[in-house]
């Protein structure tokens, strides 16, 4: 539950995935024993940390994709993304919703889930006309602000102004929600210019449910960089990264 302990991150793997069982009367060297001596798990990431582009999930899915295959178990790319969910979870950051999403499934997708629990995350793949694509790929500029954010705390924030706004909030993911069909539609029409305007809209969106998350030097930049853009947002956490 302490998502900065060492290793927090596999570990939660190893318990999602029932390799290993916290709640076992055998112990963990009892256990890892029995699936041969134990695993050797390297994982490298040339992502800083708190980049705002999911990493944590990124490497929980592969993490279970490879571990899956080490011990001979076949999941389909849904399952990985379910028990990355979980991985999330049980790291208690608050985040993993969707992020691995961008991870097992490349290219431009849309992603969506009913409302009932458990959460189930369906993936829709966006056909965009070639060109676009070429357009989109050359056009596209990331920066790296170096200030992080945790997911929990943005969301915690999120969940009390939703208890206390609740038809504000409700309006305000309207909003998203409408955003993103637009986006889906101009992604599979081509319509680049289209795709900067949504991707501003949600930005506006976003900063309404997450009071903070833009800093003063993250304003100034984007001020800075307006004149020269159709599009600008913040990846991550709230859209805090």
């Amino acid at each position: 539950s302490n998502p900065s302990a060492p290793h927090a991150l596999l570990k939660s793997v190893l318990v999602a995935m029932n390799i290993v069982y916290l709640t076992s009367d055998l112990s963990l060297q009892h256990q890892l024993d029995e699936l041969g001596g134990g695993l050797e798990i390297l994982v490298t990431s040339t992502l800083p940390r708190g980049s705002g582009l999911g990493t944590s999930s990124i490497i929980a899915a592969a993490a279970v994709y490879s571990l899956a295959r080490a011990l001979g178990r076949v999941y389909s790319k849904k399952s990985v993304i379910h028990l990355t969910l979980i991985v999330e979870q049980l790291l208690s950051t608050g985040g993993g919703y969707q992020d691995q999403v961008g991870a097992v499934f490349g290219g431009f997708k849309s992603c969506s889930s009913a409302k009932k629990l458990p959460l189930d995350v369906d993936s829709a793949m966006l056909i965009a006309p070639q060109k676009f694509v070429e357009l989109f790929d050359s056009h596209i500029l990331l920066i790296y602000t170096g200030i992080p954010r945790l997911a929990r705390n943005l969301l915690d924030s999120v969940i009390f102004k939703w208890y206390h706004h609740a038809q504000e909030f409700r309006l305000i993911f309207d909003e998203l929600c409408s955003t993103a069909h637009k986006m889906e539609k101009a992604i599979s029409e081509g319509n680049l210019v289209e795709v900067g305007r949504c991707l501003n809209a949600y930005w506006t969106q976003k900063r309404k449910l997450a009071t903070g998350a833009e800093p003063a030097m993250v304003t100034k930049l984007m001020n800075h960089l307006r004149p020269l853009t159709i599009g600008m947002a913040l990846a991550g956490a709230g859209g805090g990264e």
